[in-house]
């Protein structure tokens, strides 16, 4: 089986760390479709700085996907802006390990909000250690905080609206509202640690890659590949210069990478 080779912008053979340059990284990203891996590049255990992975994704444009992970005002941003956020100034071990035990009681078979609550007390209680710090649930901030005001945005039908980071951090947003109901309950800490950690992804923020031609390039190495007739009928078309339609190229990768081993 043909192995995968992901293109990253981590520097090799450098003496001091390599602070993030977006313009320069980000032309050098094709706007193709592919599969990707996003993360910080922080220091582990004693052993320098490494790449810890915290998202894994498809996308028919990569280089739009990875700005809009990195950044950390835009509105339809991801990794920064909207997704579950993890304290990953904590020791990288301890947060791995709460991500493997909030997943796994996000897939039980009941109702998604009693998924998210016993989740949330999974996380919080010992032997776990407590490094969830944002999701998009109005439950979240009480069960960290142990208090009861804070509020969450719902549409017309009632459906909880993911508003982000930032609707959460902003002045007079949900955190300062819980802290001016109840001084008590370390809203500003949180409030501040949030802040810190999404500055900490900013900064360090890290991306590996592979492109669909990169995927399709190997498995046609490999005429005993499960993946190889796919393979061959997304070259078909590219050669023939058939109209592939809105979407088609996100389904190949998506069968593709899914299908395929990486060593």
């Amino acid at each position: 089986m043909a192995t995968i080779e992901f293109k990253t912008n981590l520097k090799s053979n450098t003496s001091k760390p390599w602070k993030f340059d977006s313009k320069k990284d980000f032309n050098n990203v094709p706007s193709g479709p592919g599969v990707y891996i996003v993360g910080v590049k922080i220091n582990v255990n004693g052993q320098g700085e490494k790449f810890c992975p915290l998202y894994v994704g498809i996308r028919n444009n990569l280089q739009k996907r990875m700005k809009e992970h990195q950044g950390n005002i835009v509105s339809n941003g991801y990794l920064n802006t909207v997704k579950d956020l993890f304290d990953i100034s904590q020791p990288i071990q301890a947060v791995y390990s709460d991500i493997e035990v909030f997943n796994k009681f996000k897939k039980k078979k009941t109702p998604n909000h009693q998924n998210n609550l016993i989740a949330f007390a999974a996380v919080k209680s010992k032997p776990n250690n407590n490094t969830l710090i944002w999701f998009p649930n109005f439950e979240f901030f009480n069960r960290y905080l142990s208090t009861s005001f804070s509020k969450y945005p719902l549409d017309k039908n009632g459906k909880l609206i993911n508003v982000g980071h930032n609707e959460s951090l902003k002045l007079g947003g949900d955190l300062d509202k819980i802290y001016n109901a109840d001084r008590f309950c370390g809203a500003h800490n949180l409030k501040r640690k949030i802040e810190d950690v999404k500055r900490l992804i900013e900064q360090n923020f890290y991306f590996v890659y592979v492109t669909l031609e990169s995927i399709v390039e190997d498995v046609l190495k490999d005429p005993n590949s499960d993946l190889f007739n796919l393979a061959k009928e997304y070259i078909l078309h590219k050669f023939m210069d058939m109209e592939i339609v809105r979407g088609q190229e996100e389904k190949f990768a998506k069968e593709l990478n899914l299908g395929q081993k990486r060593h």
